[in-house]
């Protein structure tokens, strides 16, 4: 997957002016191509230039070159023919110093490789996942004619094991590769009670050895769902469901709830082994499994019913199944099983099975759906203002009296008094050309927890969010909107700017944000992560101490080879000037650096080309140029 840093540029034609100052480049390399992309990687502030030959890492300082990775063949060959110029074979790691360039993977800083993967001609990221607990991060990479998975200790840079998970070929590859899917949360690795992984690959289970990485089991079974009891010595898992259905419903598109498909699975994780005889196979597409009184609750079309996990005939609590169908919704409470259905509800006797009211109670508006992402076993609760706040794997609790929707929850800042959230509107309230949003606060100063919401549009989709002085600031790589924030007032938005680019086509430029602040996308990808944390322990706090230890060995100034960057961590770091491309009259082809508060032309790049390759870091104080073999850095101010 890759990320980059957010830069707010955009271009335009015939502008002249005069009376800005030129500025000189602090250091020009030559390189033995003309570049194709400039990366600047996030955690570091590495330029890397991409040719259609090599990647070459160089120094923001004074251009040397760091070092150097042939590319793949293949890889350069589909980018030349492809339409849009992509390419799959450079990511980077997110918040680490690693990137994955043409199947090696390298340490950004010094070029350290941990390891080459031509023998295997590696090819695709796929994604990965970090175990905080053994200092270790997983990643899954497609070869030729195989995926396999690395157990890599990013704070050493080095390789602990990898093993071959299955044989894939190409095309299956191809179909799945996208990097590391945090909206797949439904099939996290997890750890079982021995501390060894459940990997879900495909259409197989393993059970990985994470001292070793050897396979200690590999069952076909195609997970769709999948959850660990409080002990990990068992597993659920829902299997996908197959053929149109399927694909409609893999992401929860289909129009209705997610559904997988009729098998059950409950498996021994030190086994691998079916607890029961066999697979249950339900009346209907299971729509909700979550842990219930030291068992689990399965929802499917025709019904539902409660499970055990010692039980080795799988029949559930009730003999005969509470059988309606259009359940949309089961929540919890002190008299028994709440069920929601389309335009009603029921409470059910979570003993009998049976209906503890003669008559369905109507209700005046839809129910909200199932909430994913529930675990066996709740986290630590935080204290945030008067509350406890209690962050589970996608969602958050206030008490027993705030719950954050798990459907379209986003992105995430608590404070010291309050948690800052954004979320996405359904498809339905959704303007073409303009995805909307919603930004919420839930002050958590008093007896009771407040809601503050305002909707917002911004072109493109959101990016991330970061907290300023008198509000939030919501952005993507082409524009933001800010808005102010008052306890008592609640939002008002006091700016929406989109800046285009009439030449991106003719031009290649990396990344989401800058001017916005590097802080604030690193924010975001923080929160991300906890997406891909496996534990047994709290994701959270687990996630925090992984990323203070990243931070610390990534930073400029600890990384210890021998040369040092200015790049600086300033929370919103220069928002206060936007870029032109454009003639300078007689003087030829420039980019002019204007001062967005006065309208001032502060600084002016001479470029050698009308379509340039640039890019922009603001943490670092630079500015990136190649063209014509040549590969120059200036300063910014």
């Amino acid at each position: 997957m890759r990320v980059t840093l957010l830069t707010l540029l955009f271009m335009v034609c015939g502008f002249s002016v005069a009376t800005a100052q030129v500025v000189e480049p602090l250091a020009e390399t030559d390189v033995d191509a003309n570049g194709k992309s400039i990366f600047v990687h996030t955690t570091t502030g590495i330029p890397v230039l991409q040719t259609m030959k090599e990647y070459i890492g160089l120094s923001p300082k004074d251009g040397t070159i760091l070092w150097s990775v042939e590319r793949n063949s293949g890889a350069a060959l589909t980018e030349a023919t492809s339409e849009d110029g992509a390419t799959r074979d450079f990511d980077e790691i997110p918040n680490t110093p690693l990137v994955f360039a043409s199947g090696t993977l390298l340490n950004v800083v010094n070029g350290k490789v941990i390891f080459d993967g031509g023998d295997r001609d590696l090819r695709i990221l796929r994604t990965y996942y970090v175990i905080p607990e053994r200092d270790l991060m997983l990643l899954e990479i497609g070869g030729k004619g195989a995926i396999y998975l690395y157990g890599i200790n990013p704070f050493e840079s080095r390789k602990e094991w990898d093993v071959q998970l299955r044989e894939a070929s190409g095309l299956s590859q191809a179909g799945s590769e996208g990097g590391a899917d945090f909206s797949d949360r439904d099939l996290q690795p997890q750890l079982n009670s021995a501390g060894d992984l459940v990997y879900p690959n495909g259409k197989y289970l393993a059970l990985v050895d994470l001292k070793s990485g050897s396979l200690k089991w590999n069952e076909k079974i195609n997970a769709g769902y999948l959850f660990t009891n409080k002990g990990g010595s068992r597993m659920v898992v829902a299997e996908k469901r197959g053929g149109l259905g399927g694909l409609m419903d893999v992401s929860g598109t289909g129009g209705g709830p997610r559904k997988f498909g009729k098998k059950l699975h409950l498996i021994d994780t030190e086994t691998g082994q079916s607890v029961w005889k066999k697979e249950k196979k339900l009346d209907g597409n299971v729509l909700y499994v979550t842990p219930y009184d030291d068992g689990f609750l399965v929802v499917h079309d025709e019904g539902m019913n409660i499970f055990s996990y010692t039980d080795t005939k799988g029949d559930g609590r009730w003999k005969k199944g509470y059988k309606e169908k259009g359940v949309v919704n089961v929540e919890f409470e002190d008299e028994g099983l709440m069920v929601y259905f389309k335009n009603k509800r029921m409470l059910v006797d979570p003993v009998s099975g049976e209906d503890k009211w003669k008559k369905a109670e109507k209700l005046e508006k839809e129910p909200k759906g199932f909430l994913w992402g529930m675990v066996a076993e709740a986290p630590e609760p935080e204290r945030i203002g008067m509350h406890d706040v209690t962050f589970y794997n996608g969602y958050f609790e206030v008490g027993k009296g705030f719950r954050s929707d798990r459907h379209n929850f986003e992105w995430i800042i608590p404070e010291e008094d309050r948690i800052a959230f954004a979320t996405t509107v359904p498809t339905e309230g959704t303007r073409i050309g303009k995805p909307q949003f919603i930004i919420s606060v839930l002050e958590l100063g008093g007896e009771k927890p407040v809601l503050k919401r305002k909707m917002f549009g911004l072109k493109k989709g959101m990016a991330a969010f970061d907290k300023v002085e008198n509000g939030y600031f919501l952005y993507n790589d082409r524009g933001y909107v800010l808005m102010d924030y008052d306890a008592d007032k609640g939002f008002s938005e006091r700016k929406d700017e989109w800046y285009p680019d009439p030449t991106a086509a003719l031009r290649t430029l990396t990344g989401i944000a800058t001017a916005a602040g590097g802080a604030a996308y690193a924010g975001a990808q923080s929160y991300n992560m906890l997406e891909s944390v496996a534990t047994t322990g709290d994701i959270q706090g687990a996630a925090q101490r992984w990323g203070d230890r990243m931070d610390a060995m990534s930073s400029a100034g600890d990384v210890g080879m021998g040369y040092a960057t200015d790049r600086q961590v300033n929370g919103r770091v220069d928002d206060d000037f936007a870029f032109f491309f454009a003639r300078d009259g007689k003087e030829g082809l420039t980019l002019f650096k204007v001062d967005k508060n006065t309208g001032e032309e502060v600084n002016k790049f001479r470029f050698d080309d009308k379509t340039p390759l640039y890019e922009v870091d603001y943490r670092s104080n630079r500015l990136y140029y190649a063209a014509n073999g040549k590969f120059k850095i200036y300063k910014l101010q």
